[in-house]
């Protein structure tokens, strides 16, 4: 296949965010509006309910680390060339200089997390889905499960969440217990178990004021990668079937088993997208993440890109603009800077999942 243009998102994300109002949340919008995104959602998740808390720990929680992570779980497709759609398969096994195991950040979705660390050897990420365990109506704990090698691990639990805002700024505390089965690839082990606290990563600009018909409100979602064509000089080639294939490797004899799999790009409104990818029978088989914003008041092109600190030579950056984008269609071109004979075109549809 040629090569992929760097687009999806990765962390990420579905649709990061819930419309909604927190449990602690006493305003009330103006007759005639509708709050599109719960921005600032607080509280004590342990007394509150499911929906309560899928509102408060929504988003990117920096605890801090070097924010670049490429790592995935060992059922990766990793032979997939980087691309909107493979965005972030960099720097796994990179050294960061003076990096011991610490956590990096961890994100929420509506269904999804995905956490970082930085180690001795590089970052490393997990990615998954997450549990909200109740206790008499209310969440006791947050569960974090991954896949591998098609079995389904709780590799950390959450418990003692409270989100608080001081001075507009959003701040979480928890206690995490990590517990790392022997066949995951995880260099710090369970060494990270302990008491954090972690600040709520910026909305995009626009995000607290957008209205229920504006572009913004209608990209963060889930959506389904339905056809991507590419054009190199003039030639149309589609490529869904590359795009959505996935595979499984044996990290001993090298052989892979390859199967038609299926794609969802979640975009969030805090700026980031995940890339997706999913075996037939469900299961996770490889993920990506990257940056999103608008380029233009009318939010009819949006930047994709990936900025890395250590490494700038692996910086990217791509442009989509659209062709069509309503509650059941996002649809458009795009184009590489660096890349001026080439170009994808794509047809997303809004996952009902």
């Amino acid at each position: 296949m040629k090569k992929q243009l760097s687009f999806i998102f990765a962390f990420s994300i579905i649709s990061l965010l819930i419309i909604g109002c927190s449990s602690e949340d006493n305003s009330e919008p103006l007759a005639g509006e509708q709050e599109v995104f719960t921005l600032d959602a607080t509280g004590n998740v342990a007394e509150q309910t499911a929906v309560e808390a899928k509102k408060t720990i929504s988003g990117k929680w920096n605890i801090g680390g070097s924010g670049s992570t490429s790592k995935k779980v060992p059922t990766l497709n990793n032979n997939k060339e980087r691309s909107f759609f493979r965005p972030s398969k960099l720097k796994t096994n990179r050294a960061l200089k003076g990096q011991n195991c610490s956590l990096n950040y961890i994100e929420f979705t509506d269904d999804l997390y995905a956490i970082s660390i930085d180690t001795p050897s590089g970052s490393e990420a997990a990615f998954g889905q997450y549990t909200l365990a109740e206790t008499n109506g209310t969440v006791s704990a947050v569960e974090l499960y991954v896949t591998v090698l098609g079995n389904n691990h709780l590799i950390a639990t959450l418990t003692n969440i409270v989100v608080s805002e001081t001075a507009n700024d959003l701040n979480a505390t928890f206690d995490v217990v990590f517990n790392i089965p022997d066949d995951y690839e995880w260099a710090c082990g369970s060494s990270l178990t302990g008491e954090y606290s972690a600040q709520k990563e910026e909305p995009l600009a626009g995000a607290e004021d957008a209205s229920a018909d504006s572009n913004f409100a209608k990209v963060v979602a889930t959506w389904d990668i339905t056809r991507v064509i590419d054009i190199e000089d003039g030639v149309r080639t589609d490529v869904t079937d590359d795009v959505n294939e996935v595979c499984r490797y044996d990290e001993y004899d090298y052989d892979e088993d390859c199967e038609q799999g299926s794609g969802q790009i979640i975009f969030s409104a805090y700026g980031t997208y995940l890339v997706v990818f999913y075996f037939q029978n469900g299961d996770i088989a490889d993920w990506s993440e990257g940056n999103w914003n608008f380029t233009n008041s009318s939010q009819s092109e949006i930047r994709i890109y990936e900025n890395y600190e250590d490494y700038p030579e692996d910086n990217w950056v791509n442009f989509i603009s659209i062709t069509t984008l309503n509650n059941t269609e996002f649809s458009g071109i795009i184009t590489d800077p660096e890349d001026e004979g080439y170009s994808s075109e794509f047809t997303f549809t809004k996952s009902t999942n």
